[in-house]
């Protein structure tokens, strides 16, 4: 699922969402935006949380969105027909 390509630590008062596809520059699937807001909504309902860090794994911090198997796995823009 391409939610487990978006980790969450926490450390102290520091929480760090980190993009975890190097092997694709961490290009962003719809599985993983929804990870990522879940991770944000997860460190601003913590009260220990002062400072949210997003890192990309590998040397790349993210390339944007993968259109490699055009928008099948994104259904809100999935045309008819």
């Amino acid at each position: 699922m391409p939610r487990d390509f978006v980790k969450y630590g926490k450390a102290g008062a520091i929480a760090t969402i980190t993009l975890d596809r190097p092997e694709k520059f961490n290009a962003l699937r719809g599985g993983m935006v929804r990870g990522i807001e879940e991770a944000l909504k997860a460190a601003n309902r913590d009260d220990d949380v002062r400072v949210i860090v997003l890192e990309g794994a590998g040397d790349h911090f993210c390339a944007g969105a993968d259109f490699s198997d055009g928008l099948k796995h994104v259904r809100a823009h999935k045309e008819d027909g």
